[in-house]
């Protein structure tokens, strides 16, 4: 949303920080104590990224590890995979939120991209989000 005063809109609007990720059931369950999450799956993510009032976009190092549905992402030739991460990264970038990496040894395909931040810590989350940073 545009304007602060618009989330009060929401039926049940969230105080908090609101993540949009491309995440791992690991990397989930870690921020879900600390964010609302709105899981990104490959077939929706630009959809779902266009349409959520989220604070940044959070992709895990780790969410394509196989059998989850972003499997593979990151590796050489996983195509439809790294069209949905480039679109979804290009709408994020529009819209002016972060870019983060989380976890650590992320695959080639991810290495190599521009993020804002890499970050293990969920507490870290927080001060990259200007609106959250105190007074």
């Amino acid at each position: 949303m545009d304007r602060a005063e618009d989330r009060l809109l929401v039926a049940a609007p969230h105080e908090g920080l609101v993540i949009a990720g491309i995440l791992g059931r690991p990397a989930a369950a870690a921020l879900a104590g600390h964010a609302k999450i709105v899981s990104l799956y490959p077939h929706d993510a630009v959809t779902a990224l266009e349409t959520a009032d989220v604070d940044m976009l959070v992709v895990d190092a780790a969410a394509g590890e196989p059998g989850g549905p972003w499997a593979y992402l990151g590796m050489p030739g996983m195509y439809d995979r790294e069209r949905v991460l480039h679109d979804v990264r290009e709408l994020a970038r529009v819209r002016g939120l972060p870019l983060v990496l989380w976890g650590e040894a992320p695959p080639p395909g991810l290495a190599i991209l521009e993020w804002d931040a890499a970050v293990t810590a969920p507490a870290r989350l927080a001060e990259l989000v200007p609106a959250f940073q105190p007074a």
